[in-house]
């Protein structure tokens, strides 16, 4: 007997209605879990009202000088953040680069999705916010 494959579905935060049917879009399977994986890395800590323990200590990061200390300490936020939060996905690496000339961070998180071969990449640019 085949083993059923499951399907990740998530609501499109971007909320827009399905064209045939108004419903609301979904993203599905890697789609669904590298939004997420986003949204991790980009809310901060409390920043959720009903669970301020789900959060990632990288926008606090972003407040000092860009150099490669700090640099390091965001890579090392979100393999913590992503590791705890995200039981869906699997950190295989992350690189985060010093990026003067935008002063923020180009980061790529690479990662897999369980029950899909193929790993995932996520490209940000992490810059501080007023």
């Amino acid at each position: 007997m085949p083993v059923p494959v499951r399907v990740y579905k998530d609501l499109d935060l971007d909320l827009t209605p399905h064209p045939v049917t108004g419903a609301l879009s979904t993203l599905n399977d890697a789609d669904a879990v590298r939004r997420s994986v986003s949204q991790l890395v980009l809310t901060a800590n409390f920043e959720r009202p009903h669970r301020p323990w789900i959060g990632s200590p990288v926008q606090n990061s972003l407040f000092g000088l860009a150099n490669l200390v700090t640099a390091q300490q965001i890579k090392s936020g979100i393999e913590t953040v992503v590791a705890a939060h995200e039981k869906r996905a699997e950190i295989q690496n992350v690189e985060v680069d010093l990026n003067n000339d935008r002063n923020g961070y180009d980061c790529v998180i690479t990662f897999s999705v369980k029950n899909i071969p193929a790993p995932i990449e996520l490209t940000l640019f992490l810059k501080r916010t007023r």
